[in-house]
């Protein structure tokens, strides 16, 4: 299919191969992004990366439905396991308790507030690890959170949430 002949920017983004040219290059430059994130010697640079443009795949996670599976391996977050570090979803739920179904989150403002919140004891006490959203966008993107790897995301501060049993406890 051929480039139309009158060219305006809304019949050049509403055809099918601006469509095809778009997942082609997305799909390259997250191919190349896993290869940089994935490389030892590159983590930091990852990591840079992510804090500059982190908040655009978020943006798309909550907007592109189509791109949510390509998007969310990529996504990181702070979490009350990960020391100060950033953590994939992979390897959050690779440290899943056994039995644990749910991937738990909380929202907060800033890290050190989130880390202090009451809402954690819970977790804490039955060694649960939780996710900090912390980012300004992470409200707007937590809706798009609906699953990974066949885990519900569950905010802690949901009153319906229900936890496990800890031993001693009655």
């Amino acid at each position: 299919e051929d480039l139309p002949l009158n060219v305006s920017r809304e019949s050049v983004q509403n055809t099918r191969i601006m469509r095809q040219l778009g997942k082609t290059v997305r799909k390259r430059v997250l191919r190349e992004l896993d290869k940089l994130a994935q490389n030892e010697d590159e983590q930091a640079t990852y990591e840079q990366f992510w804090e500059q443009y982190g908040r655009f795949f978020k943006e798309g996670l909550a907007t592109d439905f189509e791109a949510r599976e390509d998007i969310m391996p990529r996504l990181r977050f702070y979490s009350s396991k990960s020391d100060g570090a950033l953590t994939t979803l992979d390897a959050y739920v690779e440290r899943m308790a056994e039995g644990q179904d749910e991937i738990y989150y909380v929202l907060g403002d800033d890290l050190k507030s989130v880390q202090n919140s009451p809402h954690l004891d819970p977790f804490k006490a039955r060694d649960l690890e939780v996710l900090y959203l912390v980012d300004a966008f992470d409200a707007f993107m937590s809706p798009a959170l609906m699953t990974y790897q066949e885990k519900a995301f569950k905010n802690i501060d949901d009153a319906s949430l229900e936890l496990p049993e800890v031993e001693g406890e009655e």
